[in-house]
Order: C-alpha cells, then sequence, then structure tokens
C-alpha cells in the first residue's frame, strides 16, 4: 500500500502540473516536449520504492526547494536556463543516504516528524 500512495501522491501532482499549464498556456501542450523533461518524470516513479509515502511527499518537497538552491548556484556560473532537476534530487538522495549513514537515523523509512 505504500507504494500504491506514493504513485497516488506523483499522479495527483503531476495531474496538477498538468492543470496549470493547461491554464496558463490557454492550450493543450505536452509539459515533456517544453517544460519538463520525461527523465524527471521517470526519477520520480523509480525512487518511490526507496521511501516511505510520508518521507517520499517530504523528499519532494524539500527536493524541490533544494533544486531550487542548486540551480541558483548553477546559474550563477553558466548562462542556462534549463533545471538539471533529475542530477539535482540524485544529488540530493546521496546527501540524504550520507546524512542517514553518519547519524545512524532512517530517513527514507523512519518517522522523521
Amino acid at each position: 500500500m505504500v507504494l500504491v500512495y506514493s504513485v497516488l501522491f506523483l499522479m495527483i501532482t503531476f495531474a496538477g502540473l498538468y492543470l496549470y499549464l493547461l491554464v496558463k498556456n490557454k492550450s493543450f501542450t505536452n509539459p515533456f516536449k517544453k517544460n519538463m523533461g520525461l527523465g524527471d518524470l521517470l526519477f520520480f516513479v523509480a525512487v518511490v520504492p526507496l521511501f516511505s509515502t510520508y518521507n517520499y511527499i517530504l523528499f519532494f518537497i524539500t527536493g524541490m526547494l533544494f533544486s531550487i538552491v542548486g540551480f541558483l548556484v548553477i546559474r550563477l556560473t553558466t548562462k542556462t536556463e534549463l533545471v538539471p532537476l533529475a542530477g539535482l534530487l540524485g544529488l540530493y538522495i546521496v546527501v540524504l543516504k550520507f546524512i542517514s549513514y553518519t547519524t545512524g537515523f532512517d530517513l527514507f523509512f523512519g518517522k522523521i516528524l
């Protein structure tokens, strides 16, 4: 059931993104052609088994914040408008795993809050 709830959260999130883009662009657009890469969606689906549902939602939200900060740092050195979301979130998982390993606290399935 944990996987089902996490995938359901992901589906609701991407449905909201699709509706937002539909209203913003005032027409049907494929979000994977202009706004987001298919690899980003595949990354989100691939990491679902790594987390409990609650921790997956926390990972999603904090990972987006980490990606914003990471993109701003990248933008200081290069003039790109593309966000390497899957790469930044992969780096974020490595950071979380390192913190989990050094502190002995399970950030993936343990109760965080």
